[in-house]
């Protein structure tokens, strides 16, 4: 295919600035000087101001998880008219409504679909096997497609696995916290919600303080579980311990200056975090769910533990802070695995050849 004829839409629903939004922003940075014209349309929250600074235009939509009648008739016209403005050739669906007013427009537009799935889900059957129904389909990991294929029953020869990436870019050292020299930093970074688990990453600061009291438990992100964690911070005399450094930019400067990220999730699709912490050699403390065990690999280049258990958590947090070697050989590993499966540029060339390799994709 020829990418410099293409007119590429891309859909999502960003309710907030997280992972979906980083990839996104990647595709389009990968893409917009391979293709003849980028479009994006979301419902808010991705960078739009970076898009347009891309000669990317962004079309705001109603929710589309919002499945009123009114606001699908409403959500339908105005992706129609984008595609009829833009000219649009190929849609590149980030949500599964996305994909279900793609599959729809697809009945009376000709264009390629595409869908990426971004996480594991269960539930929506039907919808699901409807949305990606003549959809060529990009698995952000091999347990998202695994999850594809063994829940939905979807045809394997129409997934290709793109590992997400995360691209560095030069970041000014601003200090995180005032007079922590002689601390250890130990950080969570992730939307704060019930899947992320954080409640547990702070039920564990007990038996870690136990034996290293000058541990520092950073906390970064924002969302509704927020007062919640302070709550049980302070119920379990720890609060000391803890700083809330809400929803950050700067998460490479942050990282950097971490002696370990720790990751609680209670599901996951493939999430950058570990990505962005194996970038800057930065060993991983994960919970064994979803697409985490296809990065972060136990005693390599960190720990894996049950989620959920909050003694292994602060075991293996304090093996890390007690034993250097370890540490020396987990960061070494780490740094590799980004470089050799993670990195921007691999994922700039898997995403390129797929593209241009789309109409032999089944």
């Amino acid at each position: 295919m020829n990418l410099k004829e293409q007119n590429i839409l891309f859909i999502s629903r960003s309710t907030q600035f997280g992972g979906t939004e980083k990839i996104i922003i990647e595709m389009c940075e990968v893409l917009i000087s391979q293709a003849n014209s980028i479009t994006v349309c979301s419902f808010g929250n991705i960078d739009v101001p970076y898009l347009n600074k891309l000669g990317i235009k962004h079309y705001y939509i109603p929710d589309i998880e919002n499945k009123s009648l009114k606001t699908i008739a409403l959500i339908l016209r105005v992706i129609s008219q984008i595609i009829e403005t833009e000219n649009i050739t190929i849609i590149h669906s980030n949500h599964r409504m996305a994909a279900f007013y793609s599959q729809i427009l697809s009945l009376k537009y000709k264009f390629i679909n595409i869908a990426t799935a971004h996480g594991i889900f269960f539930n929506k059957k039907i919808l699901t096997k409807f949305c990606y129904k003549h959809t060529k389909i990009i698995a952000c990991g091999d347990i998202v497609k695994k999850n594809l294929i063994n829940v939905y029953r979807i045809d394997p020869d129409k997934i290709t696995v793109i590992h997400n990436a995360v691209k560095i870019k030069k970041t000014e050292y601003k200090p995180i916290l005032d007079n922590c020299e002689k601390k250890i930093l130990i950080g969570n970074i992730g939307r704060l919600s019930e899947e992320k688990g954080q409640i547990y990453f702070i039920l564990s600061i007990p038996e870690i303080i136990k034996h290293h009291p000058d541990a520092l438990f950073l906390i970064i992100g924002d969302g509704d579980d927020k007062e919640k964690l302070k709550k049980a911070a302070q119920n379990i005399g720890v609060y000391e311990y803890v700083r809330f450094l809400g929803y950050r930019e700067d998460i490479i400067n942050i990282i950097t200056q971490l002696d370990i990220v720790v990751l609680t999730s209670l599901t996951e699709g493939l999430p950058l975090t570990p990505i962005e912490a194996f970038s800057q050699g930065i060993p991983m403390v994960a919970t064994k769910v979803g697409g985490t065990v296809e990065i972060v690999r136990d005693g390599e280049n960190g720990y894996l533990v049950k989620s959920k258990s909050v003694l292994e958590i602060a075991e293996k947090i304090n093996k890390l802070v007690e034993d250097n070697a370890i540490y020396i050989r987990f960061s070494k590993n780490a740094k590799k695995t980004y470089e050799k499966e993670y990195s921007f540029d691999v994922f700039k060339k898997r995403i390129v050849s797929y593209y241009e390799n789309i109409g032999e994709n089944k």
